[in-house]
């Protein structure tokens, strides 16, 4: 696969973490970063994101960057080509403002550390 089939609106199935069968990524953006590397913007919807008791805190989440290779392994088929794409501003002017590129991981890697980080306060790695 090659990022360049990516494109905003574009819902994707992807190798979920085994709880979120339902589990769907919206590609909101492309970046192509100052070294050349593409980073791809993402929303994943349908997670279970919990606090360490258990107790629900998002279904959704709206903005993470992924590098293209990392989306590649993750996605396995295209549901639609094109919806509407979610306001992401507020995670896109963050990301902006951090400096960073995009997770390495898989997307089902990329969720549970966006949980870890929702739950315990740490500021993911990349």
């Amino acid at each position: 696969m090659n990022h360049i089939k990516y494109r905003p609106g574009q819902v994707w199935d992807y190798k979920h973490r085994d709880f979120e069968p339902l589990s769907t990524l919206t590609i909101l953006k492309l970046t192509t970063q100052p070294s050349g590397v593409t980073v791809i913007h993402i929303a994943v919807d349908n997670v279970h994101i919990t606090d360490v008791s258990g107790k629900e805190l998002s279904h959704t989440i709206s903005h993470t960057v992924i590098n293209s290779d990392s989306l590649d392994r993750s996605v396995t088929q295209l549901v639609r080509e094109s919806s509407t794409v979610p306001d992401f501003a507020e995670g896109y002017a963050a990301w902006l403002k951090a400096k960073v590129g995009g997770f390495t991981g898989t997307v089902a890697e990329v969720v549970a550390i966006m949980e870890d980080t929702m739950r315990y306060g740490e500021a993911p790695t990349q």
